[in-house]
């Protein structure tokens, strides 16, 4: 039996040499549609932090875990430009897009909501792009329209994102 443990341990191997080990997050969030759905948003997660913002931070918790350093680039840049603050002084070998698309919440009278988000992973050194997940459309079921609702949604968003991550 032990022969078995230390086989299924020594199996194990490192992720490839071209995928970062250190990352900065840079989100890019929409807005959601109408003012019903930004005053639904709000009452969900308060004037605090977006949706985006919740996912964000789910992921670079779990990258953490994974053992990859993580910071965040500064609001505002494009790819181009979060991968020359990335390079800047070795900061990063990659930068991590959180992506979060226009909510759909026209349908919360209904009991559910919509969204899209994705992931990318791009290489510092070279700008080519590591790995990517994309979700066209999670369905959030609402059962009271309350912030834990969104929090438990978004971090299985995160998780379902991550499965796949080098």
């Amino acid at each position: 039996m032990a022969g078995l443990v230390f086989l299924a341990c020594g199996c194990a191997s490192p992720p490839p040499a071209d995928v970062p080990r250190s990352v900065a997050l840079v989100l890019r969030e929409e807005a959601a549609s109408g003012e019903a759905g930004r005053t639904i948003l709000r009452r969900l997660v308060g004037d605090r932090r977006s949706p985006g913002e919740l996912m964000a931070a789910e992921i670079r918790e779990e990258l953490r875990r994974r053992g990859i350093a993580v910071q965040d680039a500064p609001l505002g840049l494009d790819r181009s430009g979060a991968i020359d603050w990335a390079r800047e002084g070795g900061r990063a070998g990659g930068i991590l897009e959180v992506e979060v698309g226009r909510w759909d919440l026209e349908s919360v009278g209904n009991g559910t909501a919509t969204v899209e988000h994705g992931l990318t992973l791009v290489r510092a050194s070279d700008g080519t792009v590591a790995w990517e997940f994309r979700r066209e459309r999670a369905v959030m079921t609402l059962r009271t329209v309350e912030q834990r609702d969104l929090a438990a949604f978004v971090q299985r968003m995160a998780i379902e994102a991550m499965r796949g991550y080098p």
